[in-house]
């Protein structure tokens, strides 16, 4: 596994870590690791400034964060940690160097490069795959009739360490889509960009054969973006 592996500076205790071109595993142990299991639920190490825009010109600035759990906007009021709501009056958050815009499908996804027909967004998004428990004899064995699991534990309760002593698995997903100029969020792959793009079907098909197009990496969409920006 090559060492130019995509990681987070506050996950250095991480015990396991395999990454495919989508995903990121993650393995941390509830007791040695707690820190990194508060944390890696949030895009950014600790809440940053950022300014939230609203449709009415009005903007507020506060402390924000993303959550990879479920794509929500994410403040601090006082010790609690509480989600952008009303999602009709927001017209995007930046947060630090980076731009979230509202997703038709709910919640918020990062504008990685715009244009007139599509926007070029991202989402990241964090599960808890499976958990094993430390046992009498040290030894550490699923739950008996366990479920997949899907949230993460502790995100009602930011900070506090989980008692038990488990090793919890963790996938971590980035995912590219093309938000449309009609508003329609299409995962990127070469049937959106026909989609996207239906008057230059064939130049299209010819530049994603020759190049080689990874639709997972930025580097890539982001090129084949250029390169269509050409045509207009």
């Amino acid at each position: 596994m090559k060492k130019g592996i995509v990681c987070f500076l506050f996950l250095v205790l991480i015990c396991v870590k395999i990454t495919t071109a989508q995903s990121t595993f993650i393995k941390l142990n509830s007791i040695n690791d707690a820190d990194s299991i508060a944390s890696i639920q949030y895009a950014y190490p600790h809440f940053r400034d950022g300014r939230v825009f609203f449709a009415n010109k009005g903007i507020t600035a506060a402390k924000l964060n993303y959550s990879r759990v479920n794509g929500e906007i994410l403040f601090r009021d006082g010790n609690n940690v509480l989600a952008l709501n009303k999602l009709e009056t927001v017209e995007m958050v930046t947060i630090a160097k980076d731009t979230f815009i509202v997703s038709p499908d709910g919640g918020f996804v990062k504008r990685i490069i715009a244009y007139p027909a599509v926007t070029l967004v991202k989402t990241s998004r964090i599960k808890l795959l499976d958990r094993e428990t430390k046992g009498a004899f040290g030894n550490y064995s699923k739950t008996s009739g366990s479920k997949a699991i899907t949230t993460m534990p502790g995100v009602a309760r930011t900070g506090n360490n989980v008692a038990v002593d488990e090793n919890l698995s963790f996938t971590l997903t980035d995912t590219y889509y093309l938000l449309t100029s009609s508003k329609k969020l299409i995962e990127a792959g070469e049937k959106a960009f026909l989609l996207a793009y239906p008057s230059h079907k064939k130049e299209l098909k010819t530049y994603i054969s020759s190049t080689n197009v990874n639709f997972n990496n930025e580097n890539d969409l982001t090129r084949l973006l250029l390169f269509l920006k050409s045509f207009n």
